[in-house]
């Protein structure tokens, strides 16, 4: 009996003792989870934080400096899209007869050589060669454009308002282009007063030598003048006939 005493009292500390170094080490164990783990966590997310930063501020720059780049070519895109344009325009706006020399002549044929050779317009020497073009704005026997020489000279009469253009040859127009006028303006003296002046009145005006002769137009704005007056009239080209000599008519007779 003694000796089972003695054997459990041996037990019971053994346990007491095994139950102390369990719980020993048990703390040991919760403090290591507690600092160590969290320390190298820390570190780690740290170093992974780091590089991911300077990365994102790389691709940031790279992104700029493409959409800058980006920006410009569209600008330099747009500058050459627009010179294109005005060059457009100032080619649509150029006329054939600004392409000559700028030099022209509009008035009333006085004089005429050849077929024509020459011509006198407005006391303007103007000379012909093949390829000057000839029209013929009120129409001459129906055509009116780019009649050959030979069909142009056949209306040619002195007093028909007249406008060549073309180059400088020693003060004498070369001329690419003559026309007869649909429009004319001249200055002479009137053969009747404006009294006796109504819508298809037929008078006559003198100018330089030339004898014109003009009906009143309906709706005509006239001056107060005598016969004889030295007057303005202004009026329109019909079209031209090979049978009939021609008739302008009035518009506008300015004392």
């Amino acid at each position: 009996m003694k000796r089972m005493k003695i054997t459990w009292v041996g037990c019971a500390a053994t346990a007491l003792l095994y139950a102390a170094f369990l719980l020993a080490a048990c703390s040991h164990d919760e403090d290591s989870l507690l600092t160590g783990p969290t320390s190298a966590s820390a570190v780690s997310s740290t170093s992974e934080l780091g590089p991911a930063t300077v990365s994102l501020a790389h691709e940031d720059d790279d992104s700029g400096d493409s959409e800058s780049d980006d920006d410009e070519s569209v600008d330099d895109d747009s500058v050459d899209d627009e010179s294109v344009d005005d060059d457009s325009v100032d080619d649509d706006s150029v006329d054939d007869e600004s392409v000559d020399d700028g030099l022209s002549v509009r008035g009333l044929l006085s004089d005429f050589q050849g077929c024509p050779t020459s011509l006198t317009i407005d006391a303007t020497l103007v000379t012909t060669t093949d390829s000057t073009r000839f029209d013929c704005e009120p129409g001459c026997g129906g055509l009116e454009e780019e009649l050959d020489a030979t069909a142009f000279c056949t209306f040619l009469a002195p007093g028909l308002p007249m406008k060549a253009s073309g180059s400088d040859n020693g003060g004498v127009i070369e001329a690419s282009r003559v026309r007869i006028d649909d429009e004319i303006k001249a200055t002479g003296v009137i053969s009747a007063g404006s009294a006796g002046l109504t819508p298809g009145t037929l008078f006559t005006l003198t100018v330089d030598g030339l004898i014109l002769t003009f009906e009143v137009g309906p709706g005509a704005e006239i001056d107060v003048f005598d016969a004889g007056a030295t007057v303005r009239v202004e009026g329109m080209v019909p079209p031209l006939s090979l049978t009939e000599p021609t008739t302008y008519i009035a518009t506008e007779i300015e004392n």
